[in-house]
């Protein structure tokens, strides 16, 4: 992806924009792929949209939001058990300095409520600075060959 379509019309790239990207680096890091269009089939038959969808034997999908409500991750969660795809959350709160492990203001039910489901589904809740560390330790890496 040429750095030109990363940027908003003022030049600047979006938080989504970032996020994605940096996925994208870490997955090339890691020897995966990253598919375009990021839409997987599910056993049922439906066709599930992640934000990101990361692949080469097994599947990671992601999605990225400005705010994690229990909707979203429950959403992510019905993906993930229909794909198979190792699912997880980027939350982009705040210019992508989202804290997960700090709930507050108008939001923080709904942010302590997502993030017990998250760990009662055991999907991991990522924020743009821990990307890297996710694929380091979640993700193994192909072999180079």
């Amino acid at each position: 992806m040429s750095d030109s379509k990363l940027r908003t019309k003022t030049g600047k790239r979006s938080s989504l924009q970032v996020a994605t990207r940096a996925l994208a680096i870490e997955a090339d890091r890691a020897g995966l792929r990253v598919v375009n269009p990021p839409f997987m089939k599910g056993r049922s038959g439906a066709e599930h949209r992640f934000t990101c969808l990361i692949a080469d034997g097994a599947a990671y999908g992601f999605d990225i939001s400005e705010k994690v409500t229990e909707f979203q991750v429950m959403s992510t969660h019905v993906k993930e058990v229909d794909t198979g795809a190792i699912s997880s959350i980027v939350c982009l709160r705040q210019g992508g300095r989202c804290k997960v492990s700090v709930c507050d203001g108008s939001w923080a039910k709904s942010c302590k409520v997502a993030k017990q489901l998250a760990e009662e589904y055991k999907m991991a809740m990522l924020t743009i600075d821990n990307i890297r560390s996710f694929f380091e330790s979640q993700v193994p890496a192909k072999a180079a060959g």
